[in-house]
């Protein structure tokens, strides 16, 4: 039997396509809670400025949320980010303190139904809003 070796470009699309898989299972998971959605969760979560215990960055714009109420939530910033800000965001927030995110309205994004959200955090002593830091380092698609 011949074998071939495989390119990196196939190597690369079927790490890609993996990743997205897991992401896609971690956001069904981590969404059930907020989609079966209660009036009283809902009216709980919106609006507000909730203390973050844990942000994991599923891409630069998209969080799965992790409350310090024990609530966890799918979060879309109001920009759309471009694939490589995803890691310069991890960075950021794991050099940054007192993150907090106000929580607005459900949104269906492409990975599920969450919720759009602020996301603020302290970096060197600076309130930082995302959104804003991701425009001006021009890590978001015009």
């Amino acid at each position: 039997m011949k074998t071939r070796e495989l390119t990196i470009r196939e190597i690369i699309v079927v790490l890609l396509l993996g990743v997205g898989l897991a992401c896609t299972m971690l956001v069904v998971s981590c969404n059930h809670e907020v989609e079966n959605g209660d009036a009283s969760l809902i009216s709980s979560l919106h609006a507000q400025t909730h203390k973050v215990k844990k942000i994991t960055v599923l891409s630069g714009d998209t969080f799965d949320i992790h409350l310090w109420d024990g609530k966890r939530v799918l979060g879309y910033l109001d920009v759309q980010a471009t694939p490589d800000a995803a890691q310069a965001v991890m960075e950021l927030l794991n050099d940054s303190t007192n993150p907090e995110v106000i929580i607005y309205e459900r949104k269906e994004g492409n990975i599920g139904q969450g919720w759009n959200v602020t996301v603020k955090v302290t970096h060197e002593g600076n309130r930082i809003n995302l959104s804003e830091w991701l425009t001006e380092s021009n890590f978001i698609w015009e």
